[in-house]
């Protein structure tokens, strides 16, 4: 769904769902995130909504006098049907300029999406066989992929190839493993072992 976002501190939550649903537009979840503009990084109260979002930053940004954006089908670069794919958003400052910043990057090859660096709050996903993983892997999913066979760690080793290990993989996920680390799998691979043979 697009996202609607005001500057931190400029309204109430109550004022700010009063104002979208003038505007036809309805809150379904509220977050907070931080976006590196120009202008520096900027901390948004930021509502997930159902409805058309185009033109509605500049609409809160006059209301408010504050720094507003908006995301949705009309900011996106690539298409969908091509599989990849950027969402961004514009975001609108009270002096009327305004500039588009990408926050996330969607792969449907890999199955994954990958928040930007001009973002934080943002989650970023890789799905493997059914699976939800939050990226960077920790050692216990980057295990997990493991045990999942042939396809699962070539999906894993084509997604570090394409976007860097810094990004997939957690600094304890590139630890090397210690001699407390194998023991402690192998114990939990026999645990596994002897209730599947119950």
């Amino acid at each position: 769904m697009p996202l609607i976002g005001i500057e931190h501190g400029k309204a109430d939550l109550d004022t700010l769902a009063s104002v979208l649903d003038k505007m036809g537009l309805t809150p379904m979840e509220y977050m907070e995130l931080e976006i590196k503009t120009k202008k520096g990084w900027i901390k948004f109260i930021v509502a997930d909504v159902l409805g058309f979002t185009d033109g509605v930053a500049s609409k809160l940004s006059t209301r408010f006098n504050c720094i507003a954006f908006e995301s949705g089908s009309h900011l996106r670069f690539g298409e969908p049907s091509a599989g990849i794919w950027e969402d961004a958003v514009k975001v609108v400052f009270p002096d009327g300029d305004s500039e588009i910043i990408r926050i996330i990057l969607n792969d449907n090859f890999l199955n994954l999406k990958l928040a930007s660096e001009y973002v934080k709050g943002l989650k970023s996903y890789f799905y493997v066989k059914g699976v939800t993983f939050e990226l960077p892997l920790s050692r216990e999913s980057l295990h997990q992929i493991y045990l999942m066979g042939g396809e699962a760690i070539d999906k894993l080793h084509r997604a570090v190839s394409a976007y860097g290990y810094l990004r997939i993989l957690s600094e304890d996920a590139l630890k090397p493993e210690t001699k407390k680390d194998e023991t402690s799998k192998e114990k939990e691979e026999s645990k596994k072992s002897e209730d599947h043979k119950t």
